[in-house]
């Protein structure tokens, strides 16, 4: 697909470009303040809130399963990122200060998990000739399961400290939410639906800032509010923006043109172009070939340039956050 490359390419700049600002920013002397924390949470919170809401919204009008299962998990990930924000108040902290240290790993941890559940149901269900599309009530058990399961082994589970003094990886337990980030995006990438649905680009770009925020900045951060801390929490805060930008721009666009197949799981709209005649000739079917190839190229470009604007307003977002937290 002409895709393919352009989307991988940006996929692996945005790797290269997070390692680079992690060895850049490791050595900053900065800390931040409780305040600047709370506010970079609870704009995750409404963040993964509008992401359930719209790809909820997605589901219903484009019968996306992809999204159906976003819709529950993200519903369960602002809940997890409002209880990291009560765990880590000044009220709770006090007395609850090893669950405090590990309330940011529920969350992350179970989006992570999730993610990759998403990818193994939805696989299992492709290649089962038996059953047809997981339904929304085994896509809500599922998330309600994990993370259930999630909450109850960081409350009452005696773990070790989260923080290690003396250590360049100060926070080890963070590569284990970057571990089930890296196999999600594994399978999202070999199934190639990346190639033709905007959703699952987008959603593969959110699954490469995951892994940067967990592997290249929290793990390495060397004490609670410091730079390393703080953008972590924006890159996280970037995540869900790009989800919320793959749901935008899948709502909006058309379905692309293609050789005579739609995108999977969502219906060509009524008033989608025609469909050529059959061809009557040779060169009937070579001046066909010219102009899907066309309308092809054309409608790619739109599409990129749709992501293009989405990407832009998503990292204005990020950095009227930055600029608030400084604050």
């Amino acid at each position: 697909m002409p895709t393919s490359h352009p989307r991988l390419t940006l996929c692996a700049l945005t790797a290269v470009v997070l390692v680079i600002a992690s060895v850049a920013l490791h050595p900053v002397q900065w800390l931040g303040d409780d305040f600047g924390h709370a506010l970079m949470e609870w704009t995750a919170v409404c963040l993964a809130l509008a992401v359930s809401g719209l790809a909820l919204l997605h589901n219903r009008v484009k019968g996306s399963p992809v999204s159906l299962f976003l819709g529950f998990g993200f519903f369960a990930t602002a809940l997890l990122d409002a209880y990291h924000v009560f765990a880590t108040s000044q009220h709770f902290a006090s007395t609850l200060e090893a669950l405090s240290h590990w309330s940011w790993s529920a969350s992350r941890l179970f989006l992570a998990q999730y993610l990759f559940v998403i990818y193994v149901l939805l696989r299992r269900a492709a290649q089962s000739t038996d059953t047809g599309a997981p339904s929304s009530s085994t896509a809500l058990l599922s998330a309600a399961d994990l993370a259930l399961v999630n909450v109850f082994f960081f409350t009452f589970f005696d773990l070790p400290p989260a923080q290690l003094d003396d250590s360049l990886l100060s926070r080890p337990g963070e590569l284990a939410p970057a571990l089930f980030f890296a196999l999600a995006l594994f399978g999202y990438v070999r199934a190639g639906g990346w190639r033709t649905s905007a959703l699952e680009y987008w959603l593969v770009l959110s699954l490469v800032v995951g892994i940067g925020a967990q592997a290249a900045f929290m793990a390495l951060s060397q004490q609670p509010f410091d730079a390393m801390f703080g953008a972590a929490h924006v890159l996280k805060i970037l995540s869900y923006g790009l989800v919320l930008c793959g749901l935008s721009v899948a709502l909006g666009q058309r379905e692309a043109v293609s050789t005579g197949s739609a995108e999977p799981n969502e219906p060509t709209e009524p008033g989608g172009p025609a469909e050529p005649a059959e061809p009557s000739g040779p060169a009937d079917s070579v001046h066909l070939d010219e102009l899907k190839v066309a309308r092809l190229e054309m409608e790619e470009a739109r599409m990129m340039a749709e992501e293009a604007r989405a990407m832009a307003n998503a990292a204005q977002q990020t950095k009227n956050q930055i600029g608030r937290a400084h604050v």
